[in-house]
């Protein structure tokens, strides 16, 4: 989490890790999801770049804010995390989500009259190419497992697969995009900081062939 650039430090590891504040909020029951008899998949729109889903009878809106209007946690990524933070949130700010939540009620009507019940804000961590940073170090004996910007949504998957490889001494499928040593010193915090706020956007776009970025 939002503590591992810090836990690098300790062994002496550099690692090139933004915490990023990521907003999403949840309404009081709406009639139309009330009266589903199954619970929908997540949906994801990529126009709207936000995802939604089903939070007990009503819904959870979660946008990705455009590079312009997201808040990165600079001050964490360079001078390290608030002294006793823990799991406080911060506050809401609505003006930011509001065109992706314009795209939500467009696409949703059922949205459009939904009251919303509380508005979550709270750090997430990234890479600066939003990939998590999975297998082993340049340390004798240290394994990284960070940088997961959907957080808990990969946890089994990368446990089995770390725990296959250290117990087998092979990766049990090849992952080279989460190779940690795809970041190397050239990778500087004030790189990360930058190329996280263009990333972030990028989390519901459309990639091209041949693309080439900033």
């Amino acid at each position: 989490g939002f503590w591992g650039r810090e836990v690098g430090h300790l062994a002496g590891h550099d690692l090139p890790l933004v915490p990023v504040q990521h907003q999403y909020l949840v309404t009081k029951s709406v009639p139309e999801v009330q009266a589903l008899k199954e619970e929908i998949p997540v949906l994801r729109h990529l126009d709207g770049s936000f995802y939604l889903r089903m939070e007990r009878d009503g819904l959870l809106v979660g946008p990705y804010e455009s590079e312009q209007t997201m808040v990165q946690m600079s001050e964490w990524a360079q001078k390290g995390v608030t002294p006793g933070f823990g799991k406080e949130l911060y506050p809401g700010d609505l003006d930011r989500l509001g065109p992706h939540l314009e795209v939500c009620m467009e696409a949703f009507p059922c949205f459009q009259n939904a009251e919303i019940t509380s508005v979550v804000n709270g750090p997430i961590t990234y890479t600066p190419d939003l990939l998590p940073m999975v297998g082993p170090s340049m340390l004798p004996n240290m394994w990284l497992a960070l940088g997961f910007g959907y957080g808990i949504a990969h946890g089994g998957g990368i446990a089995k697969y770390l725990s296959s490889w250290i117990i087998d001494g092979e990766a049990p499928q090849e992952l080279i995009e989460f190779d940690p040593a795809r970041y190397g010193n050239w990778a500087t915090i004030d790189y990360a900081l930058e190329k996280t706020r263009e990333s972030y956007g990028y989390n519901n776009a459309f990639g091209y062939p041949y693309e080439e970025r900033k």
